[in-house]
């Protein structure tokens, strides 16, 4: 299956932050509770987008260096937060490193909570990179959720479909499995096509 190591809103986003990032004092605590803004401070971004330069061409050793030493800045906003973990998350992808590409993408999506600042395209294609390593690292319980995170927010990939059901039966969800082989054999005989032959057989064992 095809990934995306890195996503071009991580780019649009750093660079239009950028644009309008203060250079004064750090709001004050409070602060955080109010609605984010699209706005990363210069020298953060920065930092933040020779971490993708350098993850582009595969270093991921420094790229993940120039990420830690964002991660240092003080107070940062969510929106810093959100592209600090978004950059991590699609590093992570690029490792196949499973564990932080799950932890990273929870805390991608709980942060885009707070800004909705991802579109729906994004975090379809990020919840399919997730399933992806998950199942490459035989993490097949994970793989099975993500995959079914995606399709529940309105993926329609094949190849995610086919994973989806995989997973569940490296995981022994029998119930799950044959669900899922009843929907695509289903589906099949509506749009007037032979059913695969791979749903055909789990349904018989």
């Amino acid at each position: 299956m095809r990934t995306f190591h890195l996503n071009a809103v991580l780019a649009a986003l750093l660079i239009a932050g950028s644009a309008t990032a203060q250079t004064a004092a750090p709001a004050p605590a409070g602060a955080a509770s109010a609605p984010a803004k699209p706005s990363v401070r210069s020298d953060l971004a920065k930092l933040l987008l020779e971490a993708q330069s350098l993850s582009n061409d595969k270093k991921y050793a420094p790229a993940k260096e120039k990420i830690q030493a964002a991660s240092a800045f003080a107070d940062r906003s969510p929106h810093e937060n959100y592209l600090i973990a978004l950059l991590t998350f699609n590093i992570a992808v690029g490792e196949d490193d499973g564990p932080v590409a799950n932890k990273q993408l929870e805390q991608v999506l709980a942060l885009n909570e707070t800004g909705k600042w991802a579109k729906q395209s994004d975090i379809i294609a990020w919840l399919q990179n997730a399933g992806v390593v998950s199942y490459r690292s035989k993490d097949y319980a994970n793989a099975a959720l993500w995959m079914e995170r995606n399709i529940k927010e309105g993926g329609t990939s094949q190849s995610v479909k086919n994973v989806r059901i995989q997973s569940h039966l490296l995981t022994n969800n029998y119930a799950r499995v044959t669900e899922l082989a009843e929907e695509e054999i289903a589906l099949a005989k509506a749009e007037k096509r032979a059913p695969a032959q791979s749903h055909l057989e789990m349904l018989a064992q």
